[in-house]
């Protein structure tokens, strides 16, 4: 059990409440919550009695408490004569990320972030734009990476982070397509590989090929772009997929890239965070971190 565990059980013992406890670990009370249900899993015994005005010890609470109340203590003294302590101590930030924001972006930072938070650990949940937002609204999310387009809510903090460059590709059998410039009206015959219609990436899409008056009926509909490039280099068909997550396909000439004489619209990569609850510091450590070395104006 490691000390942000154990911090978060004494607040809640000083406090003998949820919300309390959260405001003064600028956190979230479901983040209390589920810290506070992962320590009695572990324990395998109930340390609260849930009441109106907050929660009461168990026996088996009471005893847990008087074990780590005298060290506990000391740290606390600790950390406020030196208010930098707390990133010697191990702690968990709950991630969540798009597909898409994983391979173009969060893979290549968390080499970063294990450098500059050394003791920080990673919980990280993929999903849709949408099942992540609704996480972060709930608070089982501490930070989220999400692709546009996305509803935008005043519930949170949205900045983009980081370009995509989408492009259109094929297999050995399309080659030849790569070798000159091409209208995406001169291939509504071939066979396309998208999303399926309920993803943002598909909606994105969508509007360019609205945009230019065309209709694409595909072949084979997935429901994550990571399947699209094994697909792709199968020769199953035409693809529109972020260049980052082609460009390993594209070097070894598993894949070609298709030159539109159209514009693929771009999309972001953007960094979500509540508005509606308080941060952990290190999570406003890796946010500012984030935002110095890779915000777009």
């Amino acid at each position: 059990m490691n000390y942000e565990y154990l911090k978060t059980f004494y607040i809640v013992c000083k406090y003998k409440n949820f919300s309390k406890a959260a405001k003064a670990m600028y956190t979230s009370q479901p983040a209390i919550s589920r810290i506070i249900s992962a320590i009695e899993a572990e324990l395998n015994v109930k340390l609260f009695f849930r009441e109106k005005a907050g929660v009461k010890l168990t026996k088996e609470g009471e005893a847990f408490y008087k074990t780590i109340e005298q060290p506990l203590n000391q740290l606390e003294r600790l950390e406020n004569e030196l208010p930098n302590v707390e990133n010697v101590f191990e702690g968990i930030v709950y991630m969540g990320a798009t597909v898409t924001a994983l391979s173009c972006f969060l893979f290549d930072l968390i080499n970063d972030f294990s450098q500059k938070f050394p003791k920080v650990h990673y919980r990280i949940y993929t999903g849709s734009s949408s099942s992540i937002l609704e996480m972060v609204r709930n608070g089982m999310l501490d930070i989220a990476f999400i692709t546009t387009p996305f509803q935008r809510s005043s519930d949170f903090k949205a900045t983009n982070i980081l370009e995509i460059d989408n492009v259109l590709v094929g297999g050995e059998k399309y080659k030849e397509l790569a070798e000159k410039e091409m209208s995406i009206r001169d291939l509504t015959d071939y066979p396309f590989i998208l999303l399926s219609n309920h993803m943002q990436f598909r909606a994105h899409m969508n509007e360019f090929l609205q945009k230019n008056n065309v209709f694409i009926k595909p072949s084979i509909e997935v429901d994550s772009s990571s399947v699209i490039m094994p697909l792709v280099e199968r020769n199953y068909g035409l693809a529109f997929i972020p260049y980052e997550m082609a460009k390993e396909s594209i070097r070894d000439n598993k894949a070609y890239l298709i030159k539109l004489k159209e514009d693929i619209p771009i999309r972001y990569v953007t960094m979500v965070t509540s508005n509606t609850t308080n941060q952990a510091n290190v999570v406003s450590d890796i946010e500012k971190y984030i935002l110095k070395n890779n915000k777009i104006v």
